[in-house]
């Protein structure tokens, strides 16, 4: 899996979830769980303009709570789109 690592694959794939939860699924919000030690994980969440909220102990082990509102998501994306 290293041959994939720095090429933006992770970056994509979340995009496309955050999209299919927002435009085809309508959520409101999406929150994802990270461990603070993954920090390649932490810097795709903070790019995609996801914000940390929390610390939280899931399943025994401190995690980073990261959310992104539909809203923002869609705000996000109308300026990545304007400058392109």
């Amino acid at each position: 899996a290293e041959a994939a690592w720095g090429k933006g694959y992770a970056t994509e794939a979340t995009r496309a979830c955050l999209e299919f939860g927002f435009n085809t699924l309508a959520l409101p919000l999406i929150v994802a769980l990270i461990r603070p030690v993954n920090e390649r994980s932490l810097l795709v969440a903070e790019r995609l303009g996801m914000r940390e909220v929390a610390e939280s102990d899931y399943r025994g082990l401190i995690h980073c709570v990261f959310e992104l509102s539909a809203d923002e998501f869609r705000a996000l994306s109308a300026k990545s789109s304007a400058a392109d």
